[in-house]
């Protein structure tokens, strides 16, 4: 193989190679079957050929299935691939029972992390008293159209599956007992009656839970992710952009006992249904403080991470932060613009943070106060160091990590500094009724 390569490509030193991976999508029938051992990952159009040889594939640790495709794999009593960690299964079909989902522990041993996307209608079913999800557990209710009777079979299926979990079965929360990292897009929909209410009420009493996503704010107000029980290491959310004065009012109560809460990362994924326009100074300047405050009651070495979901949210105040303190915001580029929402991070992954210095800064075109930039030099930049400095030297003062109070700032345009939580929610009240006249 080494010598047919060094033809292709000579200029490479395929000798010194560690290993060489082979990328297949839809056409691994036409590599050699020897090869076939080799292989570690096989995605849904590749499965037919999978099916076929299944044993042959000895190093495989991430594989992609349909339902059926997995029921046809299941008939073969004698196979069984522990080597698989990874497992995504695709199911249009609700005729099954939670007891088939039960045979994937006996064909795939190994799975630590899996992702099921279903039919909305096969949610109760998932919710049975006999399957169990493995620790990194990703689940997907499939929507195939937008109409008002396709969201109405999906709330009915939602409601359904959030009591089922709720009621005093002797398997209650069975389903969660082992889940470490959940993602549920689902937990950002606006379901109707207390679906999300009594969804909520099992995943507060999952035992092992420390990653999860994708909240809304009702939702991560339901799971009250700030009480002093509550282990989880990273929440993401998605968050309307007029709705950060709610966002901020939960955390007075970290500020009085003087505590921080257990979240490492916190994800911010803004949204502006109604659009968005420039604020006036004084609420960008309460904005940015109540940020800051919220990054100081996270752990010690914990961080925000913005992400916008159109170009207009880049523009706006929030998103200069990362470039005023570093260490405690993030902007995660990679996760603006896309159709999809962020997840949380799967288990074995470090907490993503991505630092501002590589990254063009916004221009802040809807920025209106002392946080826009006056040129295209970044704060982090040499010509800045002694500004920065100066910001720096504040929020390491003690008063400023306990939740506000810093005192007058050498520069009376970064004064918000030292605010308390308590005082940049006075200005965005006042700013809301001033609006409303």
């Amino acid at each position: 193989l080494i010598r047919k390569l060094l033809r292709v490509a000579p200029s490479v030193l395929w000798d010194e190679c560690a290993g060489i991976e082979i990328a297949c999508r839809g056409d691994l029938s036409i590599l050699d079957s020897a090869l076939r051992s080799w292989i570690v990952s096989v995605s849904m159009n590749d499965a037919t050929c999978f099916l076929d040889e299944a044993r042959s594939f000895r190093r495989l640790t991430r594989i992609g299935l349909t339902f059926m495709q997995f029921q046809t794999l299941c008939r073969d009593r004698d196979v069984s691939l522990p080597q698989v960690q990874r497992l995504k299964m695709e199911c249009r079909d609700a005729a099954f029972c939670d007891g088939e989902l039960c045979s994937i522990s006996e064909v795939f041993p190994g799975v630590s992390r899996l992702h099921l996307v279903l039919l909305p209608i096969a949610f109760p079913v998932v919710c049975g008293p006999d399957f169990v999800a493995p620790p990194n557990f990703r689940l997907t209710l499939l929507q195939d159209a937008d109409d008002m009777a396709s969201r109405s079979v999906r709330d009915a299926s939602f409601f359904v599956a959030s009591h089922l979990l709720s009621l005093p079965f002797h398997w209650r929360g069975k389903l969660f007992s082992q889940v470490v990292r959940l993602q549920m897009n689902e937990l950002n929909g606006d379901h109707q009656g207390n679906s999300i209410e009594q969804l909520v009420d099992s995943l507060v009493g999952m035992p092992l839970l420390r990653r999860v996503g994708t909240l809304s704010l009702r939702t991560a107000m339901l799971f009250d992710f700030l009480r002093a029980d509550c282990q989880l290491d990273e929440l993401v959310m998605v968050l309307e952009i007029d709705e950060v004065e709610c966002m901020f009012k939960p955390f007075l109560v970290l500020e009085s006992e003087l505590r921080h809460c257990s979240l490492k990362r916190l994800a911010v994924h803004l949204v502006a249904s109604d659009g968005v326009s420039r604020s006036k100074s004084q609420k960008e300047e309460a904005i940015c403080a109540g940020w800051l405050q919220v990054a100081l009651l996270l752990q010690p070495s914990g961080f925000v991470a913005f992400s916008a979901g159109s170009l207009q949210i880049l523009e706006t105040v929030p998103f200069q932060l990362p470039w005023l303190d570093p260490q405690r915001f993030s902007f995660d580029m990679a996760r603006c613009l896309e159709p999809k929402l962020p997840c949380s991070t799967p288990l074995g992954r470090p907490l993503p943070y991505h630092t501002p210095e590589f990254l063009e800064r916004p221009s802040g075109a809807l920025v209106a106060g002392s946080m826009r930039p006056q040129s295209q030099v970044s704060w982090l930049g040499p010509n800045n160091s002694q500004h920065v400095g100066a910001v720096q030297s504040l929020l390491q003062s003690p008063s400023v990590r306990r939740g506000g109070g810093g005192g007058d700032f050498c520069d009376a345009s970064l004064a918000w500094v030292g605010w308390h939580l308590n005082d940049a929610i006075k200005v965005l009240d006042r700013c809301a009724k001033e609006d409303k006249l």
